[in-house]
């Protein structure tokens, strides 16, 4: 792979920008393609199968038509739904996501003994998706529901509920660890590129139509 290639995010609307700048203030000089898939968004509207072949393809479409060398599903029920898929599609490039488990046991680990709430933007995720997935957690630090509103840490599963952390808590970012593990996965690459310009940023959506902000 080449060190000068972007690095490609694909969301479902324009929350998932906040990895896109994670990923540039860790490493300013690489160019980012930012895929907005908004002709279907919401996801989570959407049955798990067709979005898992969704995302599949247009993680694929990040890779040979944009030439990515990392893509990042900067969307949670993305991730749930189709992370392994694109895996598959994309080998040997890597694709990260905003997996909850690390989240949660970043959270878990913040609050010690205290209550860690789950934290996700309305119509971000299935619920019942959601809370199947915290049931079959890995760890058993990881909480297994949601905790109530006065719990000590936040856990912020998705891009919208990163776009507004809570200001009377201690919180763990899935944006912030997607984009740090999509950092550390170039450098483990060795293809962190090496230019004196800063990177790049390119927008595309798959609804050309509403691309203005």
């Amino acid at each position: 792979m080449n060190a000068e290639a972007p690095i490609g995010i694909l969301a479902a609307d324009w929350a998932g920008v906040s990895v896109a700048d994670a990923v540039q203030r860790a490493l300013p000089h690489e160019d980012v393609v930012y895929l907005a898939d908004q002709a279907w968004a919401p996801y989570a509207g959407r049955p798990g199968a067709v979005v898992r072949d969704r995302v599949m393809r247009m993680a694929a479409d990040l890779v040979e038509q944009h030439g990515c060398k990392l893509v990042v599903l900067a969307s949670l029920q993305a991730t749930l739904d189709g992370l392994e898929a694109a895996r598959a599609r994309t080998a040997p490039v890597p694709v990260v996501g905003l997996e909850p488990g690390p989240v949660l046991a970043r959270a878990a680990a913040l609050a010690g003994t205290g209550k860690v709430r789950v934290v996700v933007g309305t119509g971000c995720v299935r619920g019942e998706q959601l809370r199947q997935e915290l049931k079959r957690g890995r760890d058993r630090s990881l909480p297994a529901g949601i905790a109530p509103v006065d719990a000590d840490v936040a856990a912020l599963l998705c891009a919208h509920a990163c776009a507004e952390p809570p200001a009377d808590r201690p919180f763990v970012s899935a944006t912030e660890l997607a984009a740090a593990s999509a950092c550390a996965t170039v450098r483990g690459m060795g293809l962190v590129v090496r230019r004196k310009r800063r990177g790049r940023r390119t927008i595309v959506s798959s609804a050309p139509a509403t691309i203005a902000r």
